[in-house]
């Protein structure tokens, strides 16, 4: 067959796409798992390393709670002054006003 036949032939045209039939495919599908899976590492990486931090004011749990007085309550109690008018506010206490 010479080339001047072949050049001459025309191509075929392409079959229209059919939306109904379009499919992600296996490439969609490894895709979305690998997103699921990738998300669900970021997930558990950041669990854990919130755990790790201690927040300002958070106080450890205990697992066994003491049985005896607090000592930290007692070493905290503010006592009065005797000399100290009761209409004197302390320096952080707002004073009442009249």
């Amino acid at each position: 067959m010479p080339l001047s036949a072949l050049a001459a032939s025309p191509s075929p045209t392409p079959e229209p796409i059919d939306p109904a039939r379009v499919t992600p495919g296996v490439l969609g599908l490894l895709s979305l798992l690998f997103l699921v899976v990738a998300v669900f590492l970021l997930w558990r990486s950041m669990t854990k390393q919130l755990a790790k931090i201690e927040f300002e004011g958070s106080v450890p749990v205990d697992p066994e709670p003491a049985t005896g007085p607090d000592p930290a309550a007692e070493s905290d109690a503010v006592v009065p002054d005797a000399g100290v008018e009761a209409t004197e506010a302390a320096p952080d206490e707002p004073r009442p006003s009249d």
